[in-house]
């Protein structure tokens, strides 16, 4: 699970600041206050990129200035300009869409290498709400001007598609949507055993009988070109000069069985509730068992990557079920939406498990202003970085009562994430070579990092890297734009406090009553390199009421597994084991009073 790019991997998709999205696309006339946002938002962005954060941040709504802070924007700018090149020309804005109280705004911005868009988002009151790069597109006054960039409406193409990618020894479910408004095409395309929703498209082009589309961000310009044929759209898709066929139909891509998934209604009450902590507003949904109470509670921690409060992933909603299961038991149970995710304000962009901590204790303040809750029986369930958060936390507050760690990293992240790579290298079959070789890499960027090395001895080291696990399949500018994207995140404020942190530290110290499970088939958190470090640091502790075990079978999503590997995560039909489940119950109802 991840709060920043990784436990799982490393890779990172460039992107600005997005506060407020919308699907619809207009191209609308335009009012005179609308005539006077266009000029705004060029000059919004011409500040952007001569890097004068204190004229444009007076522009922006508060809720975006604080999770736009200055810093980010600097790195965001770097990122920008290393992966297309210096700006040539800011071009003229044009009104994309009108949305309730919203105006979006497209600002093309050409630069050496490629012409990119950046979408500037108002609120009524003419404030910036939003801010994101997007694929370029003609505007409707370059269209009206210029028959070659039209694009021409197919009504048999628009719409939704659904198929698979055959890709070597099984096929790759792919969903996408194609849309043509006002000139152009606008596209997305799911890939639901990667975890990937939304995924933009650019370079849309649809004749008659053929349509090509790219997917933005991923290694390699993965396109699909294909011909319309008896309702189906076949032919290849390509990426790192590879080509492999695909089909897409027009029948729904069915979505995967979830049958742990609980439904209403529900016996229990579920409030929608929100707390702060400082200036930021935390939302999330409190759970809370029938009947009079005071009842004993939980805060549930979420790993690593930006999470909702269901910590979903892969289709699974793993802190829905395990909040279902344990409300049903008589536990309350609060389950948040990080910051900056959901209906949480602030952003994570800058944060580090420190913050994520203050986070969660805001969320114990709150179950203890809340009368239906015992103040005196709050826990902490954390799982992959939440299992660093929650020891961290009970060791500096006395209002937690008692510990839960599901998968929680007992060692430095920068030795967790050399022996991920091996296990992760292994389960995806690569030669032993490349798996020596890519341990001994992953090893010594590590320690680039956390020596405080120059930019431009990690990059190197990362190119390295990057090169030996694609196999020499990612072109020099590929790898290139792979290693700029990359450096930004591996020398993160969170990324670089990863690697240093030693959970130990919390662990030797922790009193209150601790329950650590372990995956046998965790190959993100090794059990074998976790679990012993976990038993003895609380044995250290001299702690009376501890239980450190390995659940046979299971991954790191505590699924009942077959190899542990992350490309089972989503085929796997179940979301949490019901012996984890219930494991997890039975301790923390030998620990707390009921009503």
């Amino acid at each position: 699970m991840q709060k920043h790019a990784s436990f799982a991997t490393l890779a990172l998709t460039l992107a600005l600041a997005l506060v407020l999205t919308a699907t619809g696309l207009a191209g609308a006339d335009t009012t005179d206050q609308e005539t006077a946002l266009l000029a705004t938002a060029k000059s919004y962005v011409d500040k952007f990129f001569n890097d004068e954060y204190d004229s444009y941040a007076g522009l922006m709504a508060d809720e975006l200035r604080s999770a736009f802070p200055a810093t980010l924007a600097q790195q965001v700018l770097e990122q920008i300009l290393a992966l297309n090149g210096p700006l040539q020309t800011i071009g003229e804005s044009w009104l994309e869409d009108k949305i309730e109280v919203y105006r979006r705004i497209r600002v093309p911005a050409v630069f050496e290498k490629r012409t990119i868009d950046l979408r500037v988002v108002f609120n009524s009151d003419g404030q910036v709400v939003g801010f994101a790069q997007a694929p370029h597109v003609p505007s409707p006054a370059e269209r009206n001007s210029n028959e070659a960039l039209r694009s021409e409406p197919n009504p048999e193409v628009e719409g939704r598609w659904a198929g698979s990618v055959q890709i070597p020894g099984s096929a790759l479910d792919v969903q996408v949507d194609l849309n043509y408004k006002d000139g152009y095409w606008v596209g997305q395309i799911d890939l639901p055993t990667q975890g990937a929703k939304g995924v933009p498209l650019s370079d849309i082009k649809v004749t008659r009988t053929e349509a090509t589309f790219r997917i933005v961000g991923v290694p390699g310009e993965p396109t699909f070109h294909g011909k319309l044929t008896d309702g189906a759209i076949t032919g290849e898709f390509t990426q790192s000069g590879e080509s492999i066929p695909f089909r897409l139909g027009r029948e729904e891509l069915a979505r995967p069985n979830r049958p742990q998934e609980p439904q209403p209604p529900f016996p229990y009450e579920a409030h929608d509730v929100t707390f702060a902590n400082g200036e930021i507003e935390l939302a999330g949904t409190l759970t809370v068992p029938e009947g009079k109470g005071p009842f004993p509670a939980t805060v549930l921690i979420s790993g690593s990557g930006s999470q909702d409060r269901n910590e979903e992933v892969f289709d699974h909603k793993p802190f829905l079920v395990l909040a279902d299961y344990l409300t049903r038991a008589g536990i309350a149970v609060l389950r948040v939406d990080d910051r900056g995710v959901g209906k949480s304000g602030g952003s994570a962009a800058l944060a580090t498990s420190d913050d994520f901590a203050g986070d969660t204790l805001a969320g114990v303040n709150y179950l203890r202003s809340r009368s239906e809750i015992d103040q005196k029986q709050i826990g902490l369930i954390g799982h992959s970085e939440g299992g660093i958060i929650a020891p961290k936390l009970a060791t500096e507050s006395k209002k937690v009562a008692w510990v839960v760690l599901l998968a929680g990293p007992s060692v430095p992240g920068s030795e967790l994430l050399v022996r991920q790579v091996e296990l992760l290298a292994r389960a995806a079959g690569l030669p032993y070579e490349r798996i020596d070789l890519a341990v001994k890499q992953q090893a010594k960027l590590v320690q680039l990092i956390e020596g405080d090395a120059q930019e431009g001895a990690i990059r190197g080291m990362l190119r390295e890297l990057l090169r030996s696990q694609s196999g020499g399949a990612l072109s020099e500018e590929q790898l290139e734009e792979q290693v700029i994207a990359q450096t930004a995140n591996l020398t993160s404020p969170w990324f670089r406090h990863f690697l240093s942190y030693d959970p130990r530290t919390a662990l030797r110290k922790l009193e209150v009553p601790v329950l650590a499970l372990y995956g046998e088939k965790d190959l993100q958190v090794d059990p074998k390199q976790n679990l012993p470090a976990a038993r003895k640091a609380l044995e250290q502790a001299g702690n009376k009421d501890f239980f450190v075990e390995e659940m046979e079978g299971l991954n790191h999503l505590f699924q009942t597994a077959t190899t542990g590997s992350i490309a089972e995560y989503y085929t796997i039909e179940e979301t949490m084991s019901p012996a984890a489940l219930k494991r997890i119950a039975d301790w923390i109802g030998e620990r707390v009073k009921k009503p």
